[in-house]
């Protein structure tokens, strides 16, 4: 879904590949909601609406208002998709969450957070015992256990990294990646108003900045780093930059 957004702000002037974009669009979103995702489709949406508020002040007056009339179309197609899933019974874990929700605005007070919320408490008071080194890195399941709660992971990367490896981890592993972050958004602002910028090296900047973007967000409701499948998509990003700066280098000469 990242790709394909760079790539629709990208290819400006190609009509057929704007609209398969889209479409690929839409049924990476649809796919996140069949398989009831949620915090990865918070994470997508936050990234999403980041990539297209930076490309649109980029965009002229005629691109904007393609865009908006291709997005309202796309916005209205996904709405008639996801009403036939939830006639079919396909979003059920999103009606229980949606209903907690309105069920807090009542006096029937429930915990929208999967319990989220109990563990990081927990966490936060294991870290505290803990300060500079942390437990141990993935001694978070053999230590909650003697509070009686049942579960393996903080979900919460930065706090699980602060209870398993103190301030230190925390410094060594959270922080460099939050400094790449900020500037990967840095390089990515410059050349979107670079008025010879090349597709390419925008779509590369942009899908660095996206998976980036996408983990942090992630990172507050689900230990990212410690899933194998984590890595090898960040090392995209890290590659996509690396290719962004040194192509961006060699065509200033």
């Amino acid at each position: 879904l990242i790709f394909s957004l760079n790539c629709y702000f990208a290819g400006q002037k190609m009509a057929k590949l704007k609209i398969l974009n889209v479409i690929n669009i839409i049924l990476c979103f649809l796919g996140m909601l069949c398989v009831n995702r949620k915090g990865e489709l918070l994470a997508l949406l936050a990234t999403s609406f980041l990539l297209y508020r930076d490309h649109m002040k980029k965009s002229s007056k005629k691109e904007k208002v393609k865009t908006r009339h291709m997005f309202i179309f796309a916005a209205i197609l996904t709405a008639i998709v996801v009403a036939y899933m939830a006639q079919k019974g396909y979003l059920v874990r999103f009606y229980i969450f949606f209903n907690k929700i309105i069920r807090n605005f009542s006096k029937d007070k429930v915990d929208i957070s999967s319990g989220r919320i109990i563990i990081w408490k927990y966490a936060i008071k294991i870290f505290k015992q803990n300060p500079v080194f942390g437990i141990g890195w993935e001694n978070f399941s053999a230590k909650i256990p003697e509070y009686n709660i049942d579960t393996v992971k903080v979900h919460n990367n930065f706090i699980q990294l602060l209870c398993e490896t103190g301030v230190i981890g925390f410094v060594l592993i959270a922080l460099p990646m939050m400094m790449l972050l900020i500037r990967t958004y840095h390089y990515m602002r410059r050349y979107l108003y670079n008025e010879q910028s090349q597709s390419i090296i925008r779509i590369a900047y942009t899908t660095s900045f996206g998976i980036q973007f996408f983990f942090f967000v992630l990172d507050f409701i689900d230990p990212c780093i410690y899933k194998m499948n984590f890595w090898p998509i960040y090392t995209i990003s890290i590659m996509s930059l690396i290719f962004a700066r040194t192509y961006e280098k060699n065509t200033k000469f």
